[in-house]
């Protein structure tokens, strides 16, 4: 669908090659018809693959702009954190914050001044939706992962962040003699789990697929926008998701509360 990166680089230099053999041409043959007839091969030759060239450079962007603006991918990247100052920035002007993984451990502990900050500054309500760390679910993603991984212990972890980052919060609005406001609550799923991602106001999200044993932060990656349109693009179909998760498990809803 897209001109291959090898094709690309094939057609670069076959239009050099013939940008070389027009100058040879021109230099050793000797004036005449014969370098005429030889130069003009070149010559078409070398349009056609200038002309070829640019139209499937022009295709590729003519598609990327589908892509973009019907399906709402902004990016595709090797990497969880190949946008890091991006997620920060987002982060920290977020007024509602949706996280759904198995653990996010490293996402919040990451990411824990700018949440922090969001929920001084913006009021932000953070939702976050991680794993049960004694589900048979989480059991077998740590099999897979490896036996190094204790997934359940990354679990804990994170929560023990998500009341860190409360805590830091009313300390910090305290000390400014301001009232904190943002709160942040918290669900864990048994076995509704498709991908990592994080949704920032419900227009602007990144999401990170899961094919054990390869973890969410090394896997490949898109950068998502609300789509101008259809309102059917990836980040709708991760907030719906998200949503519908979200009230299956209501009843195990909790707001994090400093110690």
């Amino acid at each position: 669908m897209f001109l291959k990166a090898d094709n690309l680089i094939w057609n670069v230099w076959s239009i050099a090659l013939n940008i070389i053999a027009i100058i040879i041409s021109f230099t050793m043959l000797p004036p005449g018809k014969t370098r005429m007839i030889v130069m003009g091969i070149f010559l078409i030759t070398l349009v056609i693959l200038i002309c070829y060239t640019a139209t499937q450079k022009l295709k590729n962007i003519g598609i990327w702009y589908i892509v973009r603006r019907k399906f709402g991918i902004r990016g595709i990247y090797d990497s969880g954190v190949a946008r890091d100052m991006e997620m920060k920035n987002h982060i920290l002007k977020a007024h509602e914050l949706k996280i759904m993984a198995i653990s996010a451990s490293n996402f919040i502990y990451r990411y824990q001044n700018e949440m922090v900050d969001a929920l001084i500054n913006n009021n932000c309500v953070i939702k976050v939706l991680l794993a049960e760390e004694d589900s048979t679910f989480t059991k077998e993603i740590e099999k897979a992962e490896g036996s190094e991984v204790d997934i359940s212990e990354e679990i804990k972890r994170a929560k023990r962040l998500l009341k860190e980052i409360i805590r830091n919060a009313e300390n910090k609005a305290r000390k400014s003699k301001r009232e904190l406001e943002g709160s942040i609550f918290l669900e864990q799923f048994d076995t509704l789990f498709r991908a990592a991602f994080v949704i920032c106001d419900d227009s602007w999200g990144w999401c990170s697929l899961n094919f054990p044993p390869i973890r969410s932060r090394d896997s490949i990656s898109l950068e998502l926008q609300s789509t101008d349109s259809s309102g059917r693009g990836l980040l709708e179909l991760l907030k719906e998701h998200f949503d519908r998760v979200w009230d299956i498990y209501r009843d195990r809803r909790k707001k994090i509360l400093p110690d």
